[in-house]
Parts: structure tokens; C-alpha cells; sequence
């Protein structure tokens, strides 16, 4: 199938002022346009995770799709199109970018000295990680949190975070501006949003929330708004706490004899508005760890 459906909401959007297309429901798009909505899988055209996701003729235009959650004067889920006059680079963090040979390498293999010089208590939540023959996302990440990777990385008061994170997936509204250059505000209308693990600590005796996007495998270029729309949701429901919402990217691979770490400390956006792409990476920290 061609990517050819988007042909009219790209002119539409090369049109208006706003640079934007939409928000309108993908299947009455797609029937306005006059093509059949079951031909189509309305996720995978606008739920966009990583670059080479992105349909063909959008990269082409520089088109950036954006899930919207519910549309509420048509079917099922809206999405609009935003116009990168700067490009698409702005809606997405190039892992390649960091691409570095140097690791911090750190061996929790029993009796090692890197796990003797642990607590205890650490040790003895480490033991279970130690007979694990193979590893889930949720693994990693917890691994990751109970082995001082995510501590040292973002400077916490803490040595380890124990505790397992909070995860959540449900539907949120908050509204954001997509790029400084488009003076437009979006709304996420009671949509889904999947929160991989956010938990609470202190950095320079200061409560901070850390709210965490966790992939494995290898390096990609993530769409931006799977940082944002996460720190959104929390921060909408968190809006009368007192502490720094601190959104981090943790990509995990396996790798012979342990694990390769990847941990981006990311800013979420500058000044009081949200803006979408102005989330980057401030920090970039990797580590091997054998275990």
C-alpha cells in the first residue's frame, strides 16, 4: 500500500497559516478522502515510536504525525500533521548522536568487588537479578534503578532506588504547543498514555519526580512526544506538589555476559509553556554492566 492517503491532509497543511492539519479522526480522514477506514491500521499510521515509523511521503514533506487521543465530534482516535520547517530532527532524539566507545563498566557478578561494595540489603535484591536466565523491559529497568545506574547518573541523594517504580497506562487530557515556530495549541483529548515507571527522590535534598521511557534492543531515533505526553499526564495530576518533574530515556540491550546501558537526563521543554520539540538531551550516560 502506498503512502498516498496523506496526500491531502499534506496539502492542507502546506496551505494553512498554522502549518497544521487537523485534529480530526483518522477514519473519517480516511473516508472523507474516499478510501475504505479497514484498509488501514489506525495505530500504526499515527502512533509513531521511532523514526523509520513515519510514513515515507510525511519524512518526504517534513511531516511530524501526532496522536491526539479521542476525537470528540468523530470516530475513534484524531491526530494532526505538523509542518518541521526545521525539519523532523526536531521531533525525535537521535540515539546515533551519542555514540560513544567509552562505557562505565560495572561487575555485579556474585563476588565481585563492585557487588561487595554494596549494602546488604542491595546485595541481597541484586542475588535475584544474578539468577535470572533471560531479562523483560520491566527487568531491565528495575535492575537499572536497584544497581545505582539511574542514581549516579542523575546526581539522586540516594545510592540505589530500591523500591519497584509506579507504572500506569490510561487516558489523560493536557494541551501543548507543538514547535516554537507554530503558534498553535493542541489538545490530547482523553487519550492513552503508557507511564513505563516514574517514582519520587531527592537530588540536592530537592523532591524530584522522575518519570522514565524505557526501550530495549538497539539504538533508535525516538519520537520525542513518547518523553512528553508521559511528563504531561503525570504533571496535570501533580500539579500542586512541590518538585521538578525530570523526564529520562533508558535504553537497555543484552549483550554477551551482561548488559549495555544508555541513559539520556532529558529537559522537558523551556519556559512555562510546553512546547513538544523542545525537549532534549541534556545528559548521556552508558554503562556496561556484568552480571
Amino acid at each position: 500500500m502506498t503512502d498516498s492517503h496523506w496526500q491531502a491532509a499534506i496539502q492542507t497543511a502546506r496551505n494553512s497559516k498554522s502549518g497544521i492539519y487537523g485534529p480530526q479522526s483518522f477514519r473519517d480522514y480516511i473516508t472523507d478522502i474516499g478510501q475504505d477506514p479497514r484498509d488501514y491500521r489506525t495505530a500504526a499510521e499515527i502512533s509513531i515510536d521511532k523514526r523509520r515509523d513515519l510514513a515515507s511521503e510525511l519524512e518526504q514533506n517534513d511531516m511530524m504525525v501526532l496522536r491526539l487521543g479521542r476525537a470528540p465530534d468523530g470516530t475513534g482516535t484524531q491526530f494532526a500533521l505538523v509542518e518541521a520547517e526545521g525539519g523532523l530532527d526536531d521531533f525525535f532524539i537521535d540515539e546515533a548522536t551519542f555514540d560513544s566507545d567509552q562505557y562505565t563498566e560495572l561487575d555485579l557478578r556474585p563476588e565481585s568487588q563492585d557487588a561487595q561494595n554494596f549494602a546488604q540489603q542491595t546485595q541481597d535484591r541484586l542475588r535475584a537479578y544474578q539468577l535470572l536466565p533471560q531479562f523483560s523491559e520491566s527487568s531491565l529497568v528495575n535492575l537499572a534503578l536497584t544497581s545505582g545506574l539511574v542514581s549516579r547518573t542523575l546526581g539522586l541523594d540516594v545510592e540505589t532506588v530500591g523500591a519497584a517504580p509506579a507504572t500506569v497506562a490510561s487516558t489523560f487530557e493536557f494541551e501543548f504547543q507543538p514547535h516554537p515556530a507554530t503558534p498553535v495549541t493542541l489538545r490530547h483529548n482523553n487519550g492513552q498514555v503508557e507511564v513505563d515507571a516514574c517514582f519520587v527522590s531527592r537530588r540536592n535534598g530537592k523532591r524530584v519526580l522522575i518519570v522514565l521511557e524505557a526501550k530495549t534492543g538497539t539504538k533508535r531515533s525516538l519520537a520525542k512526544h513518547k518523553l512528553f505526553y508521559p511528563l504531561m499526564s503525570l504533571q496535570s495530576e501533580a500539579s500542586n506538589e512541590d518538585f521538578e518533574i525530570i523526564p529520562v530515556y533508558l535504553r537497555a540491550q543484552e549483550i554477551k555476559g551482561g548488559i549495555d546501558y544508555h541513559i539520556y537526563e532529558c529537559t522537558p521543554f523551556d519556559g512555562e509553556k510546553p512546547v513538544l520539540s523542545s525537549v532534549r538531551v541534556d545528559s548521556h550516560s552508558q554503562y556496561r554492566l556484568r552480571i
